[in-house]
């Protein structure tokens, strides 16, 4: 029979008389007879980079010849395995393989082409997530040889919810395009920007949908839990005259796999928590996504090899270095995350408070300055009063607090640390000191007695005594308070205290004192202070007047013979006397005076209890009485005329004179 090359055969024919004649054939063997009865492999490798792939094939017997065998290659075309059909091949890595079939004569069977698939990796975020890259998956959409609709499916499923970063990068140009005129955007100056490649079936824009002369561009999108998908179909349909290429990587976002994080000095209060993925997590109801999957841990100390915790959270973490290991339900843990947990140099501590207590009961005049130091600056500080209410609060304290305006209580001051970075929140440590802040046990009060009221009209004579308790007296016992009176006395009891002459009897007039104690505390009380007894005051029977009563004035220029009486009203009682600046003292009124000079006068008036009004009053007299008298130089009498005023004849008596007076009380006589 030929062999499997192609062979020409050569045949000749001689017929009765000797005469030949030959003609050549080319004899081949169809070699792609053999094919596959099944092909069994590792669908999924249970953990992510393992070589734990297999495949195992049987031939179909019917076509071919014993022995038989296959071969395995990878995604490049290397081969990895020749082996009989019985045989297994092992160890294979997630990805795409090539397999064929070969019989004992070599024949063979067309590729067939399988894909083993892998989980994505377990990784992990916990505090301090800084969207690190990993790679999942790197391809070119080479536009040289596309000649039909290109598509590309990434091996790795993307995560539900975990974001993705694409970057592309290349010119391409199509046929009606000169080449390598567009990029991974085809951002131009006019028209609408547009890319002929797809992600999942559609068209989508850069991060930033502006112009890079790179020409590479990033987009981010959030896994939905199934592979990612690039495509491109030939606008035209042509598929001629394309050119250029444009580069794929695909990357995970999460976080770089130390966390750090600090606990208090000196104690052990470290605490982490992460967020797993990948893998494959336990899934009790066999949903995926439905929020019950999990995964289990392990949190061990690098030194002593301690097991701190085997849930997503560790806590109660001195200083020192920690791994902990993720475990799928594949029992895959090749995945581990690292922790460091720091402390400060010197711990967190309060180093001093000076507490100034209320000095006035009930006021809010108090005052507290805390000193604090260690840990991490700057430090945050709170204030409670009475284990309830916050009553002040601030950041950014460098090494000391100054709270003003605190009232009476007890209080819980809280200083905390605060954390590099912010991680953990913005502050950690705790450190308190409780105080009291006190106050006079009573408020400053007083009260005032009365001991005197003013018993003589417009006197200051009025007395009052005040009586301080409570607040903080001085320390002279005897005089445990200072006091300050309106009108500038300084003593417990005032003694010249006065009543309001402008106002009606009593007439009161209030006077105040204030009170201060030691603390410097003032306190403001007040008393009324009144007239005993009305005004004295002289009263005019005639009209009803405050007036002395001048019954008559001088008659005769230069005589004293005035009369003058006097009655009064107010006082103690009626009974009065009267002390005459003449000398005269009345006891009675009304009280009469004669043979008074003109001038101005007095009159002393006193009640039973010695109280005097003095009284003024004037009495007048008529001017000094001249006469005039002269002799009538001409004068006419009875139609009788004279040249002269003096006697005519001797013996007669008709002379005339004529007499004028100045002063005196009119009428003249």
């Amino acid at each position: 029979y030929p062999g499997v090359t192609p062979t020409d055969y050569i045949v000749t024919v001689t017929d009765v008389e000797g005469c030949t004649a030959s003609d050549t054939v080319n004899v081949m063997w169809d070699l792609y007879i053999l094919n596959f009865d099944q092909i069994n492999t590792t669908d999924v490798v249970p953990c992510y980079g393992d070589a734990a792939g297999t495949i195992n094939v049987s031939v179909d017997s019917s076509t071919g010849f014993n022995p038989y065998t296959y071969s395995v290659l990878d995604q490049t075309g290397v081969p990895i395995n020749f082996a009989p059909v019985s045989d297994t091949t092992f160890n294979l890595i997630a990805g795409d393989y090539v397999l064929f079939l070969e019989d004992n004569l070599g024949c063979l069977s067309e590729n067939d082409t399988i894909t083993i698939n892998q989980p994505d990796s377990i990784w992990a975020c916990g505090v301090g997530n800084l969207n690190s890259q990993f790679l999942i998956d790197n391809f070119v959409m080479n536009f040289d040889t596309i000649s039909t609709a290109f598509n590309h499916t990434s091996p790795i499923q993307t995560l539900f919810g975990v974001n993705y970063l694409l970057v592309v990068n290349g010119t391409y140009g199509l046929d009606f395009f000169n080449s390598n005129h567009k990029d991974p955007a085809f951002i131009i100056p006019s028209g609408t920007p547009a890319n002929d490649w797809t992600l999942n079936g559609v068209t989508i824009r850069p991060d930033n949908d502006v112009y890079s002369n790179t020409h590479q561009y990033s987009y981010t999108f959030a896994g939905d839990g199934n592979a990612t998908s690039f495509g491109f179909i030939d606008p035209n349909g042509t598929y001629n005259n394309n050119a250029g290429s444009l580069t794929f990587t695909l990357y995970k976002l999460g976080c770089a796999n130390t966390d750090t994080v600090y606990t208090c000095s000196g104690d052990s209060t470290g605490y982490s928590s992460i967020s797993a993925f990948g893998g494959a997590p336990f899934d009790p109801d066999g949903i995926a996504n439905s929020g019950d999957e999990y995964y289990n841990y392990e949190w061990t100390d690098n030194v002593s090899g301690t097991i701190w915790s085997t849930a997503d959270s560790v806590g109660g973490l001195p200083a020192g270095d920690y791994t902990v290991n993720i475990i799928d339900a594949n029992g895959c843990s090749a995945y581990e995350r690292y922790l460091k947990v720091l402390e400060a140099p010197t711990p967190l501590q309060i180093d001093s408070i000076d507490v100034l207590d209320v000095l006035c009961f009930g006021n809010q005049t108090a005052k507290m300055t805390a000193y604090f130091s260690g840990g991490y600056g700057p430090y945050k500080t709170v204030l409670i009063h009475d284990g309830v209410t916050t009553v002040y609060q601030s950041i950014n304290d460098i090494d000391s607090v100054t709270i003003n305006n605190l009232t009476y209580g007890s209080y819980i001051l809280y200083v905390y640390d605060s954390l590099p970075d912010d991680l953990n929140g913005d502050y950690f440590c705790e450190q308190t000191v409780s105080f009291t802040i006190t106050q006079p046990q009573s408020p400053l009060s007083s009260t005032v007695n009365l001991l005197l009221d003013v018993s003589c009209w417009g006197d200051s004579t009025g007395k009052a005594r005040v009586i301080a308790s409570g607040g903080n007296s001085l320390s002279l016992p005897s005089e445990p308070y200072s006091y300050l009176w309106d009108n500038g006395e300084t003593t417990a009891i005032a003694d010249s205290l006065w009543a309001d002459v402008n106002l009606a009897w009593p007439s009161p007039q209030w006077h105040g004192v204030t009170i201060t104690d030691s603390n410097g505390c003032t306190h403001r009380d007040s008393i009324q202070i009144q007239h005993l007894n009305e005004e004295i005051q002289a009263y005019n029977t005639l009209d009803g007047s405050n007036t002395v009563q001048v019954v008559r004035d001088v008659q005769c220029f230069n005589a004293c013979d005035a009369i003058v009486t006097i009655s009064s009203i107010g006082g103690s009682s009626n009974i009065h006397t009267y002390t005459w600046d003449i000398g005269h003292v009345g006891y009675y009124q009304p009280d009469t005076v004669t043979g008074l000079c003109a001038g101005g006068h007095d009159i002393i008036i006193e009640d039973q209890v010695g109280c005097r009004k003095t009284v003024y009053y004037q009495i007048s007299q008529p001017d000094e009485l001249f006469a005039n008298a002269q002799v009538v130089d001409y004068w006419s009498y009875n139609g009788v005329n004279s040249p002269t005023g003096n006697v005519q004849c001797f013996g007669l008596d008709n002379g005339v004179a004529h007499a004028t007076a100045t002063g005196g009380t009119h009428p003249y006589i």
